[in-house]
């Protein structure tokens, strides 16, 4: 049995693993209207080695998503969709550096990466080409969709010290998967450095705002569970597959005041630096 290739791009909707008013995703760096440069956003660069991110000159791992299937019709997968849906794993990291001006969150990348030996490096659709080459043709399609998964997300607003991230994905809900948004809301104390990640999703494309939020711990391990599901069969035989997260990753709970539930239905209106001032109080920070 083997999967079907226009389908491959379910195997990639739990990747984590973000219009905006101070950041464009495919800009490395953003001024806001001071002059003073936001919070950037960029892509991992391919071969990038997961346990030596520092030489990269990033200071926090912010999540670090392994995916593994739990529920639904796992039966039903061939080995290679068992291998394919748990290859990808998926990462965010930041940047926060001291400044003239106190601590600030420079910059904020994501990007997949795959087990390599003793080493988990970041792979994309353009390398690096020696890890590609030891994928079977239908993982390196899987990883070709990854890429253009995580290339979805953007940062939705920025400024020194706080960068909202959100990406598509598919979360189980109330016994079904549905299509989400999934948010990380990352805030820098300029006087000390610490970095405080907020997560929460909701429905895909609703203005609507969350109930409530989860704080991450720091360089948070995420045990990504799945749930499988036949998304499309003929007659007894499954043809193809789609796979969504069974939860959030785990943390301490918090429950948004109607002010900051306002604001996140607002982050598109309001100038950065006081869409962040409205959220701070909120998040306990």
């Amino acid at each position: 049995m083997q999967l079907n290739p226009m389908k491959i791009k379910h195997l990639l909707q739990w990747v984590l693993i973000l219009t905006a008013s101070c950041i464009n995703w495919q800009t490395p760096e953003l001024p806001n209207m001071n002059g003073i440069h936001c919070a950037s956003f960029l892509f991992l660069a391919p071969g990038t080695d997961i346990d030596e991110i520092e030489r990269g000159g990033w200071t926090h791992k912010v999540i670090h998503a392994v995916p593994r299937l739990e529920s639904g019709a796992i039966a039903s997968l061939p080995e290679s969709g068992r291998r394919s849906a748990t290859l990808i794993r998926t990462l965010i990291l930041a940047d926060v550096a001291k400044t003239n001006r106190g601590y600030e969150l420079r910059r904020v990348g994501v990007g997949n990466s795959i087990v390599a030996g003793a080493h988990e490096k970041v792979v994309t659709a353009n390398g690096p080409i020696d890890l590609r080459e030891t994928l079977s043709p239908v993982e390196r399609i899987v990883a070709n969709v990854a890429d253009a998964e995580l290339r979805r997300g953007r940062v939705v607003v920025s400024t020194t010290t706080f960068a909202l991230y959100r990406t598509p994905a598919r979360l189980v809900v109330d016994g079904r998967q549905h299509e989400v948004d999934l948010y990380y809301a990352l805030f820098v104390n300029a006087q000390t450095g610490e970095l405080s990640t907020m997560n929460w999703s909701t429905a895909r494309e609703r203005v609507k705002a969350p109930e409530s939020a989860t704080r991450l711990p720091p360089n948070a391990s995420f045990d990504c569970a799945l749930d499988v599901e036949i998304a499309t069969r003929v007659g007894p035989l499954a043809l193809a597959w789609s796979f969504a997260m069974t939860r959030l990753p785990s943390g301490q709970p918090i429950k948004l005041s109607p002010d900051v539930r306002e604001a996140l239905t607002q982050s598109g209106s309001i100038e950065p630096t006081d869409f962040e001032r409205r959220l701070r109080p909120g998040f306990g920070l």
